[in-house]
């Protein structure tokens, strides 16, 4: 496994409300190589595998241990270890992957031009507020739009149901500074990822040396 990037935080000792988590952002090439609906199969695959791998070294079990299941709004979990939490996004060739001793939920996306399309998916699904916060600042649209789509998305896998399904989370305020403990976002090349949980200690980004971290 190459591991690009790593976002960890940990427990301060005098709390017990925190997050622990680590995110794993893992760079390929399947988009290279295979049509938009295949990659996106592989990659489910491979993030499958990789979630295995990390739930084996950490639990210091079996592979045949491993049983993954989804929950009613198809958040995966394994069946026999409630208390390992895990989240799963991907985008053009990239996969993130969150692990943590809490609920959480993540998002990730390539950040693409803010054209027509993008302008309305905001007017239609985002909050007046989030609105204005994209259109405020020219230049940084593009990132200020993905911000927003990944923070929301990040809290509904973090509740374990859809962002489309829940209207909720379409009116959820990710803006509001008062959920700033518990929605993290990360600026890292051309990515933006967002992870939600109970609680989350200010993280630390952590740039693999040349040739990535193997495990």
């Amino acid at each position: 496994m190459l591991i690009m990037f790593m976002i960890r935080s940990d427990r301060p000792t005098s709390s017990s409300l925190y997050t622990i988590m680590t995110l794993y952002l893992i760079k390929t090439t399947f988009h290279k190589t295979l049509s938009p609906q295949d990659a996106k199969k592989v990659q489910s695959a491979y993030c499958k595998q990789v979630v295995s791998d990390i739930a084996r070294k950490q639990l210091g079990v079996l592979p045949r241990e491993i049983i993954f299941n989804k929950g009613e709004n198809g958040k995966p979990f394994l069946k026999n270890f409630p208390s390992f939490h895990f989240n799963i996004s991907h985008t053009k060739n990239a996969v993130l992957i969150a692990v943590s001793d809490s609920p959480i939920g993540t998002d990730i996306e390539i950040i693409r031009p803010y054209d027509e399309k993008l302008l309305k998916v905001a007017k239609r699904f985002f909050l007046p507020k989030e609105f204005e916060y994209i259109a405020i600042e020219e230049g940084r649209q593009s990132n200020r739009f993905f911000e927003i789509w990944t923070r929301k998305e990040a809290y509904a896998k973090y509740l374990g149901t859809g962002l489309f399904t829940n209207v909720d989370v379409m009116s959820f305020d990710v803006l509001n500074p008062g959920f700033n403990g518990q929605i993290k976002t990360f600026f890292v090349e051309d990515y933006v990822l967002s992870v939600c949980g109970a609680k989350i200690v200010p993280p630390r980004l952590w740039n693999s040396p040349p040739g990535g971290i193997f495990f």
